[in-house]
């Protein structure tokens, strides 16, 4: 399938898909690769309908949840993209796409305190994260909390990314904020 998928023949894995789940409707490895056919051809409600039921046939699949989620962040559907992102952290809680995944929807949300905790504790495993700073670096600002370690994570930041555009444009705000500028 991966071979297929890769080689650009999403007509043929899709023909292979549809066999296998012909045979096996609940194959959940065919439902979960048929909704990533489904969504890279744009075909929103196909793939959420393929990773629903994987959800409900596999519920420690975090793959297709964290799918379901991203589609739902995609199309501005904020709120159960961050129940879904949530409910795939009570199975993996450290795994970082989802945290980076659902740190990125709080931003959006603007629910700064749940963004900083969440920046926290990938920091907490990745402490080269310069998104989990920049979200960091945002939530502080946001709250208008610590200037002096916003300045300081700025700082880390574009260290580790010198041409990152958040960095710098975080770092500027909060040199802005700190009436250094």
């Amino acid at each position: 399938v991966a071979k297929v998928f890769q080689a650009g023949k999403i007509d043929r894995l899709s023909a292979i898909l549809d066999q296998v789940l012909e045979i096996d409707p609940d194959n959940t490895t065919a439902l979960y690769n048929r909704g990533i056919v489904h969504r890279d051809r744009d075909e929103l409600f196909g793939a959420e309908v393929c990773f629903r039921r994987v959800m409900e046939l596999d519920p420690e699949m975090t793959d297709a949840y964290q799918a379901l989620a991203d589609l739902l962040f995609k199309v501005k559907h904020l709120l159960p993209a961050t129940k879904i992102y949530e409910d795939a952290l009570e199975r993996a809680p450290n795994r970082l796409s989802l945290l980076h995944n659902l740190a990125r929807t709080r931003v959006m949300l603007k629910e700064a305190a749940a963004a900083e905790a969440l920046a926290r504790k990938i920091l907490s495993i990745d402490d080269r994260s310069v998104e989990a700073i920049n979200d960091l670096v945002w939530a502080i600002l946001y709250r208008k909390g610590d200037l002096d370690e916003a300045l300081r994570l700025s700082e880390r930041a574009l260290e580790l990314s010198p041409d990152g555009a958040h960095a710098m444009v975080f770092r500027e705000r909060a040199l802005e904020r700190a009436g250094r500028t």
